[in-house]
């Protein structure tokens, strides 16, 4: 729906919630979660043919694999998000992401080819990913607050535009 514009905002108002320190670290967490995350989503092929040593062929069974944790997370994310702490649910599924991410960083730098493990830990990775978004999203209102939120979404997707390109 069409909706007149703010005749008071002006481009140093919209900047102005820089000055707050919960929106840098808002950035800041936003960033290295999907870093992260893209981080391992760009390297699921080159896992499965470069050190897993499997055929080409078995990447799209593998990115099918990593898809079942995102949907898994999606599916119960939002009904915990409205259930539980939404900080304790984003703490706890961050960790895990951490640990996840250890133990696919374990897993290759051994070369013992654990296949099995190194994809079940992509699909808690994802899974933790997608499980913790909600609750992560609903800390936009509360940080800024009314007239700054929709500026705190559209910067949370900026932030994630730039940790895209930044990806090797």
């Amino acid at each position: 729906p069409r909706q007149p514009g703010d005749p008071h905002a002006t481009a140093a108002r919209e900047l102005g919630g820089f000055k707050h320190l919960p929106v840098w670290l808002a950035l800041l967490t936003g960033a290295v979660g999907f870093g992260g995350f893209f981080a391992v989503q760009s390297y699921i092929a080159p896992m499965a043919t470069e050190v897993a040593g499997l055929p080409s062929g078995f990447v799209p069974i593998a990115l099918i694999v990593a898809g079942l944790g995102l949907t898994l997370g999606n599916v119960v994310g939002g009904h915990l998000a409205d259930r539980v702490d939404r900080r304790m649910l984003a703490l706890l599924t961050r960790c895990g992401q951490l640990v996840a991410a250890a133990g696919m960083a374990v897993v290759v730098i051994s070369g013992t080819h654990q296949l099995v493990l190194l994809f079940a830990l992509i699909v808690v990775q994802n899974a933790l990913s997608s499980l913790g978004a909600p609750a992560s999203r609903a800390f936009v209102p509360r940080l800024l607050g009314g007239e700054l939120v929709s500026a705190g979404y559209a910067l949370n997707n900026i932030g994630t535009q730039v940790i895209l390109m930044a990806q090797p």
